[in-house]
C-alpha cells in the first residue's frame, strides 16, 4: 500500500474469548455456525448451495462483529470512501470468492501522534495481540496485530484491521487523521472441487495387481454418480489392495509396495476415505503433488460394483482424488493417511 502521509499506523486485532464488550461504534451480534462435519454424509447428494449461503451469513454476521469492536474517538466523522492513504486493510488481504471484508472509515480530529495513543490506549474488547509491522518516511510507523477465530468450532475465522494515516505532517500537533477499520472473515465453501488434471489415469480393477510403475499417471479413473461428493462410497468393502510407488528419486516412479488388503483393512480405509471433509477456504491453494509425484493407489472392491481407486500422494498438503472430485483438508485426510501407513509397515 503505497501512502500520500508521511507516517501511517495500523494494528489488526482479532477475538479469543467468546464474548465481547461493546465499543462506541455501532454493533451488531453474530454468532459462529458450526463446520460442517466429516463424518459421513448420506449417498444423495447435499444441498451445498444452501450450504455456501449459510456459510456466506456466518461469515458476514461475525464481520460485522467484529467491525463493531472497534473504538473511534468523539468527533469523528465517517467517510463514504476509503482515503488513498488507506486503500487496503492495514495488514493487507486476500481477495477469494469465500472471503468477507467489511470496512469502515474516518475522519479523526486528532494529530497521528494523538489517534496512535488513543487506539493504543482503547484497544477493543476481548482481543489480544498477534503481530505486527512498520511502514513510513522518516518517522517511525507501527502496527500491531491480533487474530480472531470463531467459538465453537466455526467454519469463519478471521481478522479486525486498524490502520491509521497522518493527513499532511505526522508530527505536527492539531492536524486531523484518518482511520480505517477492516472486519476480515471467510467460510469453507462445502462444494467439492472437481478432478481437472489432465494426463492418463490409472484404473486397476478387482483382483488385477498392481501396475509396475505410475509413469505418465495424474490420478486414477472411476463409474458411480455418488463419487461426485464422496470421496468413497458408505458401503463396506470385501477386499482391497496397497500399491505404493516411489517418487522421482532413487527408483524413479516405480512400485515400491505391493499389499493385498483383508475386507477388514479394506474397510478401515474405506471408512476413513469415506469420512474425508470436501469443504474448502477458496483462497488455498494446494500441490498436485507432481515434484515428487510419490504415491499410494488405493483399489477398495465390492460384491455390487465396480472397486473404487484412490490416489493418495504422499504430500500432506496434495490433493487426494477419486477421479470425480479432489479433497484437501489436513485433518480428514491425515487421518486417512494414518490408516495407510499402519498398513503399509
Amino acid at each position: 500500500m503505497r501512502l500520500r502521509t508521511t507516517v501511517v499506523t495500523a494494528l489488526s486485532l482479532c477475538l479469543v474469548a467468546t464474548g465481547c464488550a461493546g465499543a462506541q461504534t455501532a454493533r451488531s451480534g453474530a454468532s459462529g455456525s458450526p463446520q460442517a462435519a466429516s463424518g459421513a454424509p448420506s449417498s444423495a447428494a447435499p444441498d451445498y448451495e444452501a450450504q455456501y449461503r449459510a456459510g456466506r451469513a456466518d461469515a458476514e454476521s461475525a464481520a460485522r462483529k467484529l467491525l463493531a469492536l472497534a473504538e473511534v474517538p468523539p468527533g469523528s466523522v465517517e467517510l463514504a470512501t476509503a482515503p488513498a492513504a488507506l486503500s487496503g486493510p492495514a495488514l493487507g488481504s486476500t481477495v477469494a470468492p469465500t472471503n468477507v471484508d467489511l470496512a469502515r472509515y474516518w475522519r479523526v480530529p486528532l494529530s497521528f501522534p494523538a489517534l496512535d495513543a488513543y487506539v493504543k490506549q482503547h484497544p477493543p474488547a476481548g482481543l489480544s495481540q498477534s503481530g505486527n509491522m512498520s511502514r513510513g518516511s522518516g518517522t517511525p510507523y507501527t502496527t500491531l496485530g491480533y487474530s480472531w477465530h470463531g467459538a465453537g468450532g466455526s467454519s469463519s475465522n478471521g481478522e479486525l484491521h486498524i490502520g491509521l494515516a497522518a493527513i499532511g505532517d505526522a508530527s505536527a500537533a492539531g492536524k486531523a487523521s484518518y482511520l480505517r477499520v477492516d472486519a476480515l472473515t471467510s467460510w469453507l465453501d462445502p462444494r467439492p472441487r472437481p478432478d481437472k488434471a489432465v494426463g492418463a489415469r490409472m484404473r486397476i480393477e478387482a483382483g488385477d495387481r498392481c501396475p509396475a510403475e505410475n509413469k505418465d499417471m495424474v490420478g486414477v479413473r472411476n463409474e458411480g454418480k455418488d463419487l461426485d461428493h464422496n470421496l468413497a462410497p458408505a458401503d463396506k468393502p470385501n477386499a482391497g489392495l496397497l500399491c505404493s510407488y516411489a517418487g522421482m528419486y532413487g527408483d524413479a516412479l516405480a512400485l515400491s509396495l505391493e499389499r493385498v488388503l483383508t475386507a477388514a483393512d479394506a474397510a478401515r480405509i474405506a471408512e476413513a476415505a469415506h469420512r474425508v471433509s470436501l469443504s474448502h477456504y477458496d483462497a488455498l491453494h494446494t500441490s498436485l503433488g507432481m515434484r515428487d509425484r510419490s504415491v499410494t493407489v488405493l483399489v477398495l472392491q465390492y460384491p455390487n460394483r465396480p472397486a473404487v481407486n484412490l490416489w493418495l500422494p504422499s504430500t500432506s498438503r496434495s490433493v487426494t482424488s477419486n477421479g470425480h472430485i479432489v479433497a484437501t483438508d489436513l485433518l480428514s485426510l491425515g487421518k486417512l493417511r494414518d490408516v495407510v501407513n499402519q498398513l503399509s509397515r
